[in-house]
């Protein structure tokens, strides 16, 4: 699969500078039917990133966040061009772009890009990387930093979701909310951050980086301690180092 990786790592990287050189200008922005924005940039992006893993991979299908889904089969690859337009649109540096490769059930590689900060994140089998450099998950039992990226205003059950919110921020010391998911969760595989919670993440905005933070050493399960598949189209995920991740998982099951 090294092939695969380093072409996963180029078009990412590609499609970086592309969105860099736009960031700021030519910039048209749309409404998507669910409200949230997108822009030309996510569409172009999304198409150049497709075309360079087909010629690749052309017997491979594909799940876009702008496009959907393209062919079927044993692989397939997910890819989110902009996560954080909403960030990129209001020059905000947290922008990502995001790609997996699947084979059925099993996550394959993830490669995470942030353009402006210039960090490429990385991960197949054999350990995650930022920038060649290996990393792992923070150590310890005590959550100092919590990650969380969700848009509670459009969650359906808002009252459990602030109630978790509540609980889980009882015992940390520090929150963030970087606007992206795959930035905040690479961030957790780089020990950044010692955990992430979303009630609810489509596939394509956080398979790539759930790969590279299980290569770090993180564990992943949904937030009421299911297995996380990177088939299933929208999950609640919870993340965190093995330590913490027992602690957090009561702390949620036991939140009224």
């Amino acid at each position: 699969m090294g092939r695969l990786l380093d072409a996963a790592k180029k078009a990412a990287v590609e499609a970086g500078q592309l969105q860099l050189s736009l960031f700021g200008n030519n910039v048209t922005v749309t409404k998507k039917v669910n409200g949230e924005e997108v822009t030309n940039v996510d569409i172009e992006s999304e198409h150049f990133i497709t075309q360079a893993l087909r010629r690749e991979s052309p017997s491979y299908c594909f799940l876009g966040e702008e496009t959907g889904t393209t062919g079927s089969g044993e692989y397939q690859w997910i890819i989110d061009p902009i996560d954080g337009t909403a960030n990129f649109i209001r020059h905000l540096p947290y922008f990502a772009v995001s790609i997996a490769l699947i084979r059925d059930q099993t996550s394959v590689l993830g490669v995470v890009y942030l353009p402006k900060l210039d960090e490429l994140f990385w991960a197949e089998s054999d350990g995650a990387y930022l920038n060649g450099e290996r990393i792992s998950v923070s150590t310890g039992s005590d959550l100092k930093v919590l990650a969380m990226d969700w848009n509670l205003r459009r969650e359906t059950n808002f009252e459990r979701n602030m109630r978790w919110f509540r609980d889980v921020m009882s015992h940390s010391v520090y929150f963030r909310s970087f606007g992206t998911s795959a930035t905040s969760i690479a961030y957790l595989a780089a020990g950044r951050v010692d955990a992430f919670l979303d009630p609810g993440l489509s596939n394509w905005d956080c398979a790539s980086a759930i790969h590279i933070a299980q290569q770090a050493g993180a564990r992943v399960t949904t937030a009421t301690g299911e297995e996380y598949s990177p088939r299933e189209p929208k999950s609640s995920i919870l993340i965190s180092n093995p330590s913490l991740h027992p602690k957090l998982l009561r702390m949620l099951r036991t939140s009224p």
